[in-house]
């Protein structure tokens, strides 16, 4: 699933962001699902 995800940051322009969006996937407290994903990436953008 991160290798999926670091695929999107690449995509779209984040690829400094990978390190960061992986500690916050991994440590959220409903992972491995959806909501982790999205609430994961919502934070990370909130971040730049």
């Amino acid at each position: 699933m991160v290798t999926l995800l670091n695929k999107y940051l690449d995509k779209n322009g984040y690829s400094n962001q990978k390190e960061s969006l992986e500690d916050l996937f991994l440590s959220h407290p409903n992972y491995p699902s959806l909501f982790a994903i999205k609430d994961s990436q919502n934070l990370l953008l909130l971040r730049t």
